[in-house]
């Protein structure tokens, strides 16, 4: 526990991850995003990323029929619909239940 209200890390060096991941090392996210803005190995013209490749498939499987890949689509475009539920009691949640024993 810090009491000093200050960093951690500077005040406290045995929390400091000295075996995690070195500055630079490349994370999937940065690789995926470098290998899909690239012209596309796949378009015989070379005219279109990898990304605009993808995006085309989807919205072909999802014309198609294919639920998954319709939902992948609207999610993309719309953003993920908020599920909403309506408690039909009125008595509150119950955590636990105490036992004196």
């Amino acid at each position: 526990m810090n009491t000093t209200g200050k960093g951690g890390f500077k005040d406290n060096p045995h929390n400091i991850n000295k075996d995690g991941k070195p500055i630079g090392t490349p994370s999937i996210p940065s690789i995926l995003k470098r290998l899909t803005s690239e012209p596309s190995k796949y378009d015989p013209n070379h005219l279109k990323t990898a990304l605009e490749m993808i995006c085309e498939t989807a919205i072909d499987k999802a014309i198609g029929g294919d639920k998954s890949a319709r939902d992948w689509v609207s999610d993309r475009m719309e953003g993920k619909a908020l599920e909403r539920f309506k408690d039909e009691t009125s008595e509150p949640i119950k955590v636990f239940d105490r036992c004196d024993g």
